[in-house]
C-alpha cells in the first residue's frame, strides 16, 4: 500500500493465509526496494508490520531476526504490531521495543527508525459492546503507549482503527464519527506536545512515578503519571517559573487551580489521579529550563479516604458526614481541616 511517500509491503506476513517464510519474504523485499526507489526515492519502504520478534519456526515464518539476515538493506523503516504491551506500558513495552532494537542491531538495521504502524485496545463500559477494559482507562493507556513508545525510541505511532460500526470496540469512534473518550485523549495529547521532540525521562520508578520531557520551539512539556496510586506532585520553582507553567489533565483540560504554591518551601504542587497522565506546560521565554525543575520533583502518595453521609435526623436536611483514612494522622488533619465547615456539612 501506497500512502504519503509510504509503502508498506505486507501486512503482518506471518499471520492468517500469509506465513511468508523468512526466504520468501526477504525475496520480496530485496526485489521490491530497488524498484520503488527508483520510481520515487523519497518512499520509505516499511518492512515487516507486525512481523513478530520471533517465532516458534524462526526457518519457515519471517521473524524480524530471520529476515534481516538475508534483507537488512532493502527497508527504511522497521514496523511491528505487537499488542500485549498495551495495557502495561511502564514494564512491557520498554522490554517489548528493546528486543526489537537489539534484534535490528544483530541484523545491521540498529539506526533504523521503528514505527509502531498498527496499534490499538479494546472494550467498552457505556453499553455499545461487550464490556471490557473501560474508556477512561483507554483513554489514559493511550497517552501513556504513546508517550512511552517515543521515550523508547518510536519514532511514529498509528492507532488503530477509525471503523464506525457501532459494536467495533477497536475504534476511536461510537457510530456516525462520534468521538470515543479515547480520541479525545489523543487529540489532546497530540495537540500538547505538537511539534516537541522526547528530550528525557525523570521517571521515579521505585515509586512508580513516570515523567518524561519533549521539547520545541519556545515550549517545554512533561507528561507524567503516577501507574500505582493518587499522588501530590511537588516542584522547587520561583515564582516567576510557576506562572510560566500551566497544567492540564488526562483530556486536554486546564486545571484551574493549576499549581499551588508551598507556604515558606520555594515548592509548588499538582495532585494527579493512578494511572492519570497530566501535562506540564512551560513557556520558554519565562522559564529557563522545565528539565532542571524536574530533577527537583517529589512524589506523595495520597492515602484514600472513604466518605460516608447518611441523614441524622428522619424528615430533616441534616446529614451526618464521617471522613475515614488509613492512618490516624489523616484522619485528624481531615478532621481538623472540616471543622470549620461543620456546620455546612451538616445542612444540606
Amino acid at each position: 500500500s501506497v500512502c504519503n511517500a509510504m509503502c508498506a509491503l505486507t501486512a503482518e506476513p506471518t499471520m492468517g493465509t500469509g506465513n511468508i517464510s523468512a526466504p520468501s519474504y526477504a525475496a520480496l523485499l530485496n526485489a521490491a526496494y530497488p524498484q520503488i526507489k527508483a520510481a520515487d526515492s523519497a518512499i520509505k519502504v516499511v518492512a515487516f508490520a507486525g512481523t513478530p520478534l520471533s517465532t516458534q519456526d524462526p526457518d519457515s515464518e519471517a521473524s524480524i531476526p530471520s529476515v534481516l539476515a538475508l534483507a537488512n538493506q532493502s527497508m527504511d523503516v522497521l514496523s511491528e504490531h505487537a499488542y500485549d504491551q498495551l495495557t502495561l506500558p511502564d514494564t512491557h513495552f520498554p522490554t517489548q521495543l528493546s528486543g526489537v532494537r537489539a534484534a535490528m542491531k544483530a541484523g545491521g538495521v540498529g539506526d533504523k527508525p521503528i514505527w509502531h504502524s498498527e496499534q490499538g485496545l479494546t472494550g467498552n463500559d457505556d453499553g455499545y459492546g461487550y464490556p471490557g477494559i473501560s474508556e477512561a482507562d483507554i483513554a489514559q493507556l493511550y497517552i501513556r503507549d504513546v508517550v512511552t513508545a517515543a521515550a523508547n525510541g518510536g519514532e511514529k505511532f498509528f492507532w488503530f482503527s477509525q471503523d464506525v460500526s457501532i459494536d467495533y470496540d477497536f475504534s476511536i469512534f461510537y457510530g456516525a464519527y462520534t468521538p470515543r473518550p479515547r480520541l479525545t485523549a489523543l487529540n489532546a495529547a497530540a495537540s500538547l506536545i505538537e511539534g516537541c521532540s522526547y528530550k528525557a525521562s525523570f521517571s521515579q520508578t521505585p515509586n512508580q512515578t513516570f515523567a518524561h520531557l519533549f521539547e520545541g520551539v519556545g515550549r517545554s512539556v512533561a507528561v507524567i503519571w503516577n501507574s500505582n496510586a493518587a499522588y501530590n506532585l511537588s516542584l522547587k520553582v520561583t515564582s516567576a517559573e510557576a506562572a510560566a507553567i500551566q497544567v492540564f489533565d488526562t483530556m486536554g483540560n486546564e486545571m484551574m487551580e493549576g499549581l499551588n504554591p508551598e507556604s515558606d518551601t520555594g515548592r509548588i504542587t499538582v495532585a494527579g489521579g493512578a494511572e492519570r497522565p497530566i501535562f506540564l506546560s512551560a513557556d520558554r521565554s519565562k522559564i529557563s529550563s522545565l528539565a532542571e525543575v524536574l530533577k527537583t520533583m517529589t512524589v506523595v502518595p495520597l492515602l484514600s479516604v472513604s466518605v460516608d453521609g447518611w441523614q441524622r435526623v428522619p424528615g430533616t436536611n441534616n446529614i451526618t458526614v464521617t471522613l475515614t483514612a488509613r492512618e490516624d494522622a489523616v484522619r485528624a488533619y481531615l478532621l481538623t481541616h472540616t471543622q470549620q465547615r461543620k456546620q455546612e456539612l451538616r445542612s444540606v
